[in-house]
């Protein structure tokens, strides 16, 4: 019994910091899902359900959600299919290709914020190189506001996430393409396999759990995307690049909207965790059916 409680009292440092950190917050926010408050008054309006009523009229939070949708689904594509695809090239093993691994891992190094402030400078305008190349190069048709135009802003920053990304995934799938044996590519070619062959029956199954994990991690990472869009453009311009995550910024502390800001946080939360499961099931079923 002594070493129960003896067990309990090692735990509780980090169920503290869990609770304090982690599950008051969060519980806290649902609190205030209900509440009219622009967090400076000590009372609150209660207003039941009418923040997560006022979502389905906010024009704003119906282009923060398609926005996010375009972000998660370009950043599953470009950055899982990139990864792996760097991953099989390090793999083969050729001559220079240390150097290219931390060439590629090293953005992720990089503080998200240090990243949107890189960028920023470089797509400026005015000072930026890339504009600045483009006018050296005699295309001065292609240069442009790149962060400042609606239509070039979220593609700028898709790209500036891939940049900051792909080298982790890289590494991922580099770690699991290291521990699949030798002695299967060796079996299958003795019995006359293609090297696709290879790759589709052998490669891509025992992939399978470090794509589901990248996968997952791009998805919940792209829901909760905030400091790169808040760095570079603060949702901007006319709401462009505006994300839920943002968008509940902009509500919670520039329209002292606390109540609303919540709601909206409350959204990606959910939005997180219905992914997951559907993702994680689809998963396990599909991994039933082949076995």
């Amino acid at each position: 019994m002594t070493r129960t409680y003896f067990a309990y009292f090692y735990i509780l440092p980090a169920f503290l910091i869990f609770f304090l950190f982690k599950l008051y917050p969060t519980l806290y926010n649902f609190y205030l899902t209900v509440f009219q408050w622009d967090g400076i008054s000590p009372s609150k309006e209660f207003v039941g359900p009418l923040n997560y009523l006022t979502m389905f009229n906010d024009y704003i939070f119906h282009k923060a959600i398609v926005n996010n949708g375009i972000y998660v689904g370009v950043t599953v594509i470009t950055e899982v299919g990139g990864g792996l695809l760097l991953a099989l090239l390090l793999n083969m093993g050729f001559r220079g290709f240390p150097f290219l691994r931390m060439l590629a891992f090293a953005p992720f190094m990089v503080p998200m914020v240090a990243v949107g402030i890189l960028w920023a400078l470089i797509l400026d305008p005015y000072v930026g190189i890339v504009n600045h190349f483009l006018h050296a190069v005699g295309w001065n048709q292609l240069a442009r506001p790149w962060l400042g135009h609606s239509s070039t802003a979220l593609i700028s920053i898709l790209f500036v996430s891939f940049w900051r990304f792909v080298g982790f995934n890289m590494m991922l799938f580099y770690g699991a393409l290291q521990r699949i044996p030798q002695e299967l590519y060796e079996a299958a070619h003795i019995g006359g396999a293609s090297r696709w062959q290879c790759f589709r029956f052998i490669t891509i199954p025992l992939l399978r759990e470090t794509t589901t994990v990248v996968t997952l991690y791009c998805i919940i990472g792209g829901i909760n995307m905030f400091d790169l869009f808040w760095v570079m453009t603060q949702g901007g311009p006319a709401h462009a690049t505006e994300l839920l995550s943002t968008w509940a910024v902009f509500q919670a502390f520039k329209y002292s909207n606390m109540g609303y800001g919540a709601t909206l946080v409350v959204v990606v939360l959910v939005l997180c965790m219905i992914t997951s499961i559907i993702y994680l099931g689809a998963r396990k079923k599909k991994e039933r059916i082949e076995y």
